[in-house]
């Protein structure tokens, strides 16, 4: 006997960004690959306590893994600071 297996529903997370404190600067990083290994890229942003985009940057890292994407955004992030 078969049973339909129906797939499911994703669970959706909301996520807050949060302000840092007064004279602070926050730095949002993230690296990913469409695969694993595949396509790979790398970004980060830095905001100020009231959100004001102080400066970014995006990288295609072409094949790489997860990992190394989200250590590459890491490390580019902290020659940025």
């Amino acid at each position: 006997m078969c049973e339909n297996h129906l797939p499911k529903a994703p669970v959706i997370t909301e996520i807050i960004w949060q302000s840092p404190p007064l004279r602070w600067v926050k730095c949002n990083s993230d690296g990913a690959s469409k695969g694993n290994p595949g396509l790979s890229a790398c970004g980060c942003i830095f905001r100020d306590n009231q959100a004001n985009n102080l400066g970014c940057f995006a990288s295609n890292l072409g094949v790489s893994d997860a990992f190394s994407a989200e250590l590459i955004g890491a490390i580019t992030k902290e020659r940025l600071e």
